[in-house]
């Protein structure tokens, strides 16, 4: 269900709003002079997923990460 309020009416009732909204799932639509300005809606659960590991094994290290490839004195 999408509800219209005034930028004022939010400002009034901001955290209640916001209550509602992650409660209900209802989408308020905030208006400023009557225009739509902004819109507050419910997230989605958070996921299950972890970010620790996503990127495990799509590196691929080829050569010595570390080395110039000149020869240096101190290597003799």
């Amino acid at each position: 269900m999408n509800v219209s309020v005034s930028v004022s009416q939010f400002k009034a009732q901001c955290l209640k709003m916001i209550d509602h909204v992650q409660t209900q799932g209802d989408v308020i639509v905030i208006t400023k002079y009557g225009q739509p300005a902004a819109k507050l809606v419910p997230i989605d659960a958070p996921s299950e997923e972890t970010w620790f590991g996503r990127g495990a094994g799509t590196v691929c290290e080829k050569g010595d990460l570390y080395g110039t490839g000149e020869a240096w004195d101190a290597d003799q």
